[in-house]
């Protein structure tokens, strides 16, 4: 009898398992917990950041699937798929780790697949790959130290990789544009811009045999050759075709005043050329920065309303559970909503003080951001020259319209020169403005800091000499104390 129930049972087990394979509906429901982390995984690079734990995972996923689709044992598709989410946690956590352990190795990979090592320099990139691999498992396996070690060796390799990479995609590149350009006698009409992007192939080709442990400024100098070598070859068209047309300056000067104008027509602007290019040109700067800075203004405005609607709610929430402290907390409200208001105005205060070319001033809730776009160092130097006195007197000034704060300067750099190099130099950056600020405030030297980031948390493009001018920056951090 016991024997007829147990085959009764594998005959019905059998036969919900072989209804379950077709049905699409029921795979995807009990697969579902699993195919949305490994979802995740695959968005966050798990493989990369986390193989071993990964690689499990889609081994058991795997299996349950292709068991799933013969039809096999409910049960044991499910504890295959419970495992599969098991590791795919491991490899999450995993991930984390690795992208604080692993930062800067990843930083110069990126660098390195942006200049295609992976195609012009496959023997360093794929060395590269096997250490990062070799690290990750470390990582996983809980071998800090090694794995840290394993990066270190990897990230080597990728800087060289990507030096290699800028080489050969870059310069050879542009090399064999500058050889179309001299068959194609740009020289005598396009002079200027040939002889600079041959100056500049000259500068990346130093840059790359002098900067082994920094690959921005080779790479920033080999982009700008190669942009303008196609400049010369396009300007020496262009120039040939006016010529063939036999247009009139009159003519060419006429159809770049309508590229202008158009742009003023887009920024509601008129546009006057009575006095050449300069006059509109200026004024269409001048009004987009306008609009820069009043969207900056808007954002702000908006976070404090936002701030202020969260606080609000957050403390009628309390006070319908606390009837009985009704009349405390809302004075407790109204004392908050008061605080942040005379930080509004205290940060208005401070951001009259300042021209647009001195200081540009942010709010970061009720933290006030000072950066000092008008403090300038000379090439290297962290020394304050006294063209800067005038600056620094204005920040002393703006500061002290606080009753009580902590202090905070933060310096950067830009990306060119080596990261130990440039974390120094803004560190004594910093550092300066410190010890200037100490020397001519009432201040305690426990209610100011100084801490140099090189050329981390970039605000602007590091491939622009605007834009790297603008990551050399030094950031004070006013925290109200009221």
């Amino acid at each position: 009898m016991n024997k007829i129930l147990v085959i009764m049972t594998s005959l019905t087990i059998l036969t919900i398992s072989s209804a379950f394979a077709g049905d699409e509906k029921v795979k995807a429901l009990m697969f579902h917990e699993a195919d949305s982390i490994l979802a995740v995984s695959h968005d966050v690079q798990a493989d990369l950041l986390a193989p071993k734990s990964t690689k499990k995972a889609i081994e058991l996923y795997s299996e349950a699937s292709s068991d799933y689709d013969k039809g096999k044992d409910i049960n044991s598709i499910k504890k295959k798929l419970k495992e599969t989410v098991r590791y795919l946690g491991k490899s999450m956590d995993a991930v984390d780790m690795a992208n604080v352990t692993f930062k800067d190795m990843l930083t110069l990979r990126t660098n390195a697949l942006r200049a295609d090592a992976h195609e012009n320099a496959s023997d360093s990139w794929q060395k590269a790959e096997k250490k990062f691999e070799e690290a990750a498992i470390q990582l996983e396996e809980g071998d800090v130290n090694d794995a840290k070690k394993k990066a270190d060796e990897a990230s080597n390799i990728y800087r060289q990789a990507e030096l290699t990479a800028i080489k050969t995609n870059y310069l050879d590149n542009t090399r064999d544009l500058l050889t179309k350009a001299e068959d194609s006698d740009v020289k005598d009409k396009a002079p200027v811009t040939l002889t600079k992007a041959k100056d500049l192939v000259s500068r990346a080709e130093t840059s790359l045999n002098n900067n082994r442990y920094d690959a921005d400024e080779p790479r920033g100098l080999a982009l700008g050759a190669q942009y303008e070598a196609k400049h010369a070859l396009y300007l020496n068209k262009a120039i040939r075709q006016i010529e063939k047309d036999d247009k009139e300056l009159e003519d060419l000067y006429l159809s770049f005043e309508e590229y202008l104008r158009q742009i003023a027509v887009n920024l509601d602007l008129s546009s006057e050329f009575d006095e050449g290019f300069g006059k509109p040109t200026n004024m269409i700067i001048e009004h987009t920065k306008a609009l820069q800075d009043s969207t900056l203004l808007l954002n702000q405005s908006l976070a404090d309303s936002e701030m202020d609607m969260l606080t609000m709610t957050a403390r009628i929430t309390e006070l319908e559970d606390q009837l009985g402290n009704a009349g405390k907390e809302r004075t407790a409200l109204t004392d908050q909503l008061e605080r942040r208001s005379q930080i509004r105005e205290m940060f208005n205060d401070i951001e009259r003080r300042f021209h647009s070319e001195q200081a540009i001033v942010l709010r970061h809730g009720d933290d006030i951001v000072i950066r000092l776009v008008g403090l300038s160092f000379a090439s290297g130097k962290s020394e304050i020259e006294p063209k800067n006195f005038a600056l620094l007197t204005i920040v002393r000034d703006a500061i002290n319209i606080f009753p009580d704060y902590a202090l905070h300067i933060q310096g950067y750099t830009d990306s060119y020169g080596g990261d130990n190099t440039n974390l120094e130099l803004s560190q004594n950056r910093a550092d300066a403005v410190r010890d200037y600020l100490l020397a001519n405030m009432a201040i305690g030297k426990s209610d100011i800091d100084a801490v140099g980031y090189g050329e981390t948390l970039p605000i602007a493009n590091n491939e622009t000499p605007e834009g790297r001018a603008r990551n050399r920056r030094v950031d004070l951090v006013i925290q109200p104390i009221l």
